[in-house]
């Protein structure tokens, strides 16, 4: 009987790891069928359906005022970490692979959707640093209705 060797099991893990979290995310024109959806749930295969939802009362009443008017005294469960990288290999501190795992709390969701608020006007201010004046998602989809603006800043 062969002996194992552990770089063999830290092969497989990699290849596995990479199979199961391709990079690639399929795009659809329309939703996919019920079989077609459990195929991509089956295989753990991320995609998007573009303008999937654009006939949703969601997009067009979901904004930060409705969900804090809605949400008011409900708690919410969020993962912190510092990179955002929760449940994700990451390089720790020694520049090795390992899994991050993210500390999480109880947030009240008036607290967190400020913090979220806070966090987009940052990044978009910060992109206006390099000549991008508007959200990657738009203006008009942003979620956070009044921070996003295709709108040069004033100098």
């Amino acid at each position: 009987m062969e002996a194992h060797r552990p770089e063999d099991s830290i092969a497989e893990l990699l290849t596995t790891y990479n199979e199961l979290n391709s990079s690639h995310i399929e795009e659809l024109d329309e939703e996919p069928s019920p079989l077609e959806f459990m195929r991509y749930v089956a295989r753990n295969t991320p995609f998007v359906v573009r303008r999937g939802a654009q006939d949703w009362t969601a997009t067009r009443t979901w904004d930060a005022a409705y969900l804090r008017s809605t949400l008011a005294g409900h708690k919410v469960n969020v993962a912190i970490t510092p990179y955002g990288n929760a449940d994700s290999p990451t390089l720790d501190g020694r520049g090795h692979l390992v899994f991050a795992k993210p500390y999480e709390e109880d947030q009240q969701f008036s607290e967190f959707l400020e913090f979220c608020e806070l966090a987009t006007e940052l990044f978009c201010a910060d992109l206006g640093k390099f000549g991008v004046y508007e959200c990657l998602w738009g203006p008009k989809s942003c979620f956070f209705k009044g921070f996003c603006s295709s709108e040069t800043p004033a100098d």
